[in-house]
């Protein structure tokens, strides 16, 4: 009887010692993930795209499935497309774009699925399709515009209010509130009508509270 006790406990111990390296290694995972996207978005602060740009396809050959990598890669994208003197380099930029933009989108679609709370997921979706309106305005793309800001605002509120410190789900908010307040006239009126009605206001204080609390686009808050 006492062997079989010490069986029974060896084994026990075995299962919680897998157990805990198994959360050992996922949350390893976890920090370098988000190391990779901090790298990433700090070289893409500073212009340098194909640093970002190998930081931020490191995080998703870690984790891909997580839409977040493809979120911020459709962003990198855009940034430098909307600066690209030569065509030939905003074509590759745009490209790249939309593609990570759909990718992202396809991933955070699959996590709601599995879990519909997840506000990562909404984060990761808002975040892409943000980079996808703002180059459909760029192209004046308006029917795009109205079809990819129909749920726009429904996503950052449910990142939002799926995790209360997801700040930088404040700083999308606060972009939105204050930029469509300074949009032209039909643009203005078609981004109230799909996402939500523009406010200086609110949109300087929403930034304000992502540059104190933020994590991934605290410095990008700042400034």
């Amino acid at each position: 009887m006492k062997i079989k006790i010490s069986v029974f406990i060896l084994c026990l111990l075995f299962v919680i010692s897998f157990a805990g390296n198994d959360a050992k290694a996922a949350q390893l995972q976890n920090n370098q993930f988000h190391s990779y996207l901090l790298k990433g978005i700090d070289k893409a602060f500073n212009l340098e795209k194909a640093e970002a740009d190998e930081y931020l396809k490191k995080a998703v050959e870690l984790e891909p499935e997580n839409p977040m990598g493809y979120a911020y890669l459709a962003m990198l994208n855009l940034s430098f497309y909307e600066i690209s003197l030569e065509q030939k380099d905003r074509d590759t930029n745009q490209e790249a774009l939309l593609h990570y933009a759909k990718e992202a989108v396809v991933r955070g679609e699959k996590m709601i699925k599995n879990n519909p709370n997840d506000s990562q997921a909404y984060f990761a979706m808002a975040l892409a399709k943000i980079a996808k309106i703002q180059w459909a305005i760029h192209q004046k793309r308006y029917f795009i515009i109205a079809q990819e800001t129909s749920n726009i605002w429904d996503y950052l509120e449910k990142a939002k209010g799926g995790n209360s410190q997801n700040y930088d789900a404040c700083f999308l908010m606060g972009i939105l509130h204050y930029h469509i307040h300074n949009l032209p006239g039909f643009i203005r009126f078609l981004s109230s009508t799909f996402i939500v009605a523009g406010s200086h206001k609110k949109g300087l204080q929403e930034l304000e509270l992502a540059a104190q609390k933020g994590d991934l686009l605290k410095e990008l808050a700042q400034a």
